[in-house]
Parts: structure tokens; C-alpha cells; sequence
């Protein structure tokens, strides 16, 4: 279980968040800092937000970035030297970073997070712009479950997710540590 926090790089393939107008599913990477300390980024997501005005759920622009950038990635992962693969972490690090510190790392390990999500609904009429910092608890069952809960402030109004706070809750499967070539 050490392996997890000690580990040079994270991935969470399947990570899902929800509050009840904002879901968003994602795959998370992350590279070590320090001891404990993380910086994660969401290198894929499929975000939507209710508009119960227009009757429809919005899809936001990041899924199109990632989507074009993901086959350059899949192909670039197997040649840790890609200069690519970088480029795309590093974007994917910008639009939706974490900063996580793990306070436990032995038995289960807990961590605490912070940083924002970004996003552009730009596919209708009425395109808005989402933006929300978060604070993070995260409970981890060593490679199958993260279970997280997240305050957060939402800067601005994004079709029925209103400015305020409000709270999340998300899961992830298979959390697994990966070694630093892959960085």
C-alpha cells in the first residue's frame, strides 16, 4: 500500500464526480512533487450540465481537445521520450489541476486536495464558461476504490449549476501507481 503514495506517477482511469447539475467523468494522471505530494490533472473528460431551459444536457469543449489529443497520446505512451505526451499532460494540468498531500499513506491512505476545473460549453446557442475551485478528502481501498468528497465555489453561472458552494461526491476505480518513465 506504501507503493501507492511512494510511487513516482498516479493514474485513475475511472473517475466520476457529481453534484446534482454537474457530472463529470474523467481519467486523472498525476506526476510526484515530493514525499506525498501530487500534482493531478484530468488528461480526459466527458463533462456535462443540465439546462433544464434548453431541455438538454451541455457537453463541454474539453471533451473535443481531449478527444483530438488522446489518439497522439495512446500512440506517444509506448515511447517514453515523446515530447508529446508531456505537451498533453501539461494541458491536461492547466485546464483541471490537483494539488493532493497524503496525511495517511499506510493501511488506507487519506489525502487532502486542492485546485479548479475549467470548461467551455461551446456547442449550442448560449455558450457559458465553468469555472470552480474545490477542496478535496480522499479515501483510498489500495488499487480498486477512491472515494472523494469535495467542497467547492462556483465562480460563475453555467445554465443550471448557479454561483455558490456546493458539494460533491465522486468515486474511482482502479488506482494504481506508475513508475517514472512513463513521465
Amino acid at each position: 500500500m506504501r507503493d501507492l503514495v511512494s510511487s513516482e506517477g498516479t493514474i485513475l482511469p475511472l473517475s466520476f464526480s457529481i453534484n446534482k447539475d454537474d457530472y463529470n467523468l474523467g481519467l486523472w494522471g498525476g506526476v510526484k512533487i515530493a514525499d506525498g505530494l501530487y500534482l493531478n490533472g484530468q488528461s480526459f473528460n466527458f463533462h456535462l450540465v443540465n439546462d433544464t431551459k434548453d431541455s438538454v444536457t451541455r457537453i463541454g469543449a474539453a471533451f473535443l481537445l481531449h478527444t483530438i489529443a488522446i489518439p497522439i497520446a495512446i500512440y506517444d505512451f509506448f515511447d517514453p521520450s515523446s515530447h508529446e505526451l508531456r505537451v498533453y499532460y501539461a494541458m491536461a494540468a492547466l485546464l483541471n489541476p490537483t494539488l493532493e498531500f497524503y496525511v495517511v499513506r499506510e493501511y488506507v491512505p487519506i489525502s487532502v486536495g486542492i485546485g479548479y476545473n475549467t470548461d467551455w460549453f461551446a456547442f449550442k446557442p448560449n455558450q457559458k464558461f465553468y469555472f470552480r475551485v474545490h477542496g478535496d478528502v480522499n479515501i483510498e481501498i489500495p488499487f480498486f476504490v477512491r472515494v472523494t468528497a469535495s467542497y467547492s465555489y462556483s465562480f460563475l453561472d453555467t445554465y443550471d449549476l448557479k454561483k455558490g458552494f456546493r458539494l460533491y461526491f465522486g468515486v474511482a476505480l482502479f488506482h494504481f501507481p506508475v513508475s517514472k518513465r512513463w513521465w
